[in-house]
């Protein structure tokens, strides 16, 4: 699949290069896709608590389970099983967006 960026997303892409956080610009792009997917998912979980909501661990493994697999259909991929290599991609995806909350801020200013 090939993917036009916007100039901003271009530049973004090249920063990140040019700072040696990614090996290529398809990394780059991936890690922003999976960003906007985690991104996604805690604002759907966020909303529901606000309503009144309140989550236990299996409920969260459940519409996590649930969002992921709907993403996947979404978007032509096949399902990724079981749950807990779901989890365990959203916590390597949390990890990597701590890393770079720093450098993004510094980018920002």
């Amino acid at each position: 699949m090939k993917v036009e960026l916007t100039p901003d997303a271009a530049q973004w892409v090249e920063a990140e290069l040019d700072a040696g956080l990614f090996p290529t610009a398809e990394d780059a792009v991936r890690y922003a896709v999976n960003y906007a997917r985690v991104s996604q998912l805690r604002s759907e979980l966020e909303a529901a608590e606000a309503e009144g909501g309140s989550f236990n661990s299996d409920e969260v493994r459940r519409f996590a389970h649930e969002h992921l697999d709907n993403v996947a259909r979404t978007h032509g991929e096949p399902p990724i099983s079981p749950v807990s290599q779901k989890i365990e991609n959203i916590k390597r995806i949390d990890a990597s967006i701590e890393r770079h909350k720093k450098l993004l801020i510094k980018l920002a200013q």
